[in-house]
């Protein structure tokens, strides 16, 4: 019986030390309005001075066709992550883990290259969530 209670609250205390990563909300850390005009590359600032583990890519109003996104971060360096498929109105790609992504990093800019030729007049909304 005593073993069970020291059992318990051990197990107890470590679910009490902090929460999974999966656990961490979203946050909209960047967003832009897509249209034809575009020349398929969007450069989105991130004017947050969070660290993030990872992003992802949401669209709005009509889907897009999402070729790559490049992440740069502050303190230098960057990443490339080639996706090459379309996103559905309201839906958003997978968690993109940032490299390094044991430690959270800082992020200055967001570029995604897209294919302009399938946006209506009215386009699409990109927003960039980190956490």
């Amino acid at each position: 019986m005593r073993l069970k209670v020291l059992t318990i609250a051990a197990l107890a205390g470590v679910a009490a030390a902090g929460p999974a990563r999966a656990e961490y909300p979203w946050w909209v850390i960047g967003q832009h309005d897509l249209n034809v005009e575009g020349d398929g590359r969007q450069v989105i600032a991130v004017g947050s001075a969070k660290s993030f583990f990872a992003v992802r890519i949401c669209v709005t109003r009509q889907p897009i066709l999402i070729h790559q996104v490049d992440v740069r971060f502050r303190g230098g360096g960057s990443r490339t992550y080639p996706l090459g498929w379309t996103l559905q109105n309201q839906r958003c790609t997978g968690d993109i883990a940032l490299s390094g992504a044991e430690s959270a990093r800082q992020l200055a800019e967001v570029t995604v290259y897209y294919n302009p030729a399938g946006l209506s007049h009215r386009g699409a909304r990109l927003q960039i969530h980190g956490r």
